[in-house]
């Protein structure tokens, strides 16, 4: 099948949870996609958004062109917490794999990622497949 482009974007919600009476530290983060996918080599995506002083999430991720034009993706997305956004403390992990096939309707899928101190993140692609 010939060269697709893959289209959409990449978003990250989530809360640094506090202690009361600190307000929690919201996020809302959105990273646009537009790549040439093709059959010869993968394209890949990736996303870091830092919060809250103590909160990150990374978003690494292939995408991969089938011989009947979907889009496969494939990674993973990891909440890390600690006493600072560049902390190694990984608190929770998913796999994200899912297709994007041609044409049609935007493919979205959402990953949950929870800490067992409260924070949470919620990552969404978004995604089209076209010519």
């Amino acid at each position: 099948m010939s060269d697709r482009t893959l289209k959409g974007y990449i978003r990250v919600r989530g809360r640094d949870d506090e202690p009361w009476p600190l307000p929690d530290q919201p996020v809302d983060r959105t990273k646009p996609v537009y790549e040439r996918v093709t059959s010869r080599k993968p394209v890949y995506l990736s996303m870091t958004v830092r919060w809250g002083g103590e909160c990150r999430v990374e978003i690494r991720a292939t995408a991969d062109l089938d011989p009947n034009g979907n889009i496969h993706i494939h990674g993973t997305a990891v909440l890390f917490e600690g006493v600072t956004e560049d902390t190694n403390k990984e608190r929770d992990r998913t796999a994200v794999c899912f297709d994007v096939p041609p044409g049609g309707e935007p493919t979205v899928k959402d990953y949950d990622l929870i800490s067992d101190k409260g924070d949470y993140a919620i990552v969404t692609f978004r995604l089209s497949n076209s010519e």
